[in-house]
């Protein structure tokens, strides 16, 4: 009997600058993580593959991501935005965010916080 080995959940990084995306992947593989690793390019691609994810969407639990890591400021929707809608959403109120920002106004700290993300790393 063969074991099969649990695919793991993926990591998901958010944020609109290509730059970023890549170093912040190149720091996660350098790191060892095995996860998988998906990029949304802005909120509304974030929110959108996270609405997928969702159960009470038809979408597989195990397809949510095991951490985000989200920029702050983007058009369109930002970070706030994302995190937002991340916490209204039932299925995906434990998930872990961890904000990545250019940002260190303790303002933005706060709000992060009272929003329910776990990191704030500047």
């Amino acid at each position: 009997m063969t074991k099969s080995v649990p695919e793991l959940p993926c990591i998901l990084i958010v944020d609109d600058d290509d730059d970023q995306l890549f170093l912040t992947r190149h720091m996660l593989e350098r790191a060892g993580v095995r996860h998988p690793i998906v990029e949304a390019r802005g909120g509304p691609e974030a929110i959108q593959y996270l609405d997928r994810c969702c159960p009470e969407n038809g979408g597989p639990a195990a397809a949510a991501p095991a951490l985000v890591f989200l920029d702050l400021k983007m058009p369109t929707a930002d970070g706030f935005a994302v995190l937002s809608w991340i916490r209204s959403q039932s299925a995906l109120h434990a998930l872990k965010v961890i904000v990545l920002t250019s940002s260190d106004d303790g303002a933005d700290v706060k709000r992060c916080t009272a929003l329910g993300a776990q990191g704030f790393l500047v």
